[in-house]
This record gives structure tokens, sequence and C-alpha cells, in this order.
């Protein structure tokens, strides 16, 4: 019996949209994705997980950019399976050195992160201001 793979990964895909960095629109190789070393998880003929991989700004790094999972897949392996061939990728680039990002809230991607050998690094923290009607 040939049983058909539930899912397959896919490397060189384009997303619909551009990658954006620091507010500025790119996607050179200079800094911005690499889109051969970013995957997609694929079943049922859907993108189901993916997993980007992005220059920064030196030559001997990379970051594992963006990895998602849709939520009625999440929990079977895919994200990791996905950061897996990104890194993978980024050795055979030659690179020395690999990082990532990680929500706060986002725990389940950060036993992933740290299950891959991913160390904390600085913290970055977001402020955001609301406008509030003036008082008079």
């Amino acid at each position: 019996m040939n049983a058909k793979p539930l899912l397959t990964y896919r490397r060189h895909f384009r997303l619909p949209f551009r990658h954006t960095n620091s507010g500025s629109s790119s996607t050179s190789p200079a800094h911005g994705a690499v889109w051969e070393g970013s995957f997609a998880a694929i079943a049922d003929g859907q993108v189901v997980g993916l997993s980007t991989l992005e220059t920064i700004d030196n030559e001997t790094d990379v970051e594992v950019g963006f990895t998602a999972v849709r939520r009625d897949y999440r929990g079977r392996g895919i994200a990791l399976a996905l950061k897996l061939h990104t890194i993978a990728y980024a050795k055979a680039m030659g690179v020395t050195g690999i990082r990532t990002d990680n929500d706060s809230t986002n725990q389940a991607m950060w036993h992933i992160n740290q299950r891959l050998g991913f160390l904390r690094g600085p913290v970055w923290v977001v402020l955001r201001r609301q406008e509030q009607e003036e008082v008079r």
C-alpha cells in the first residue's frame, strides 16, 4: 500500500505580501527574506504552516524570522519541523549564527526555541501611547 503523506514541505515559495523591515519594504539580499531558505507545510493543497529565513544587519548571521502554523494544525510538530528546515538551510549557507524572536505570550514557541538551543537574549519592550481626549 502506497500511503500519501499527510504533510509535505515546500521550499522557495512566495507569500502574497511583501516582507518589511523597520518600516521599509525590502526583499533585497542585503536585508530581508531569504525565500529559498523559507519553507511552507502543505496539507491537502493548502499552506498550513510557514517559516521564513531572513538576513540581518551583518554578513555572518541570519534569523528565523517568522514561524506560524494554522490553529487547527498546531500541536503536531509542524512548527518544529519548519524551523529545523530553515536552520538546516542556514547551516548549508555557511552562516555562523542564527537568531529568532519570540513573543512573551507564546509559550509553545518558547519551548520549541529552547529545544532547538536558542538562548534568551536582550528583552525588547514595546511602548504604546493611547491618545486620550483633552480634558478642559
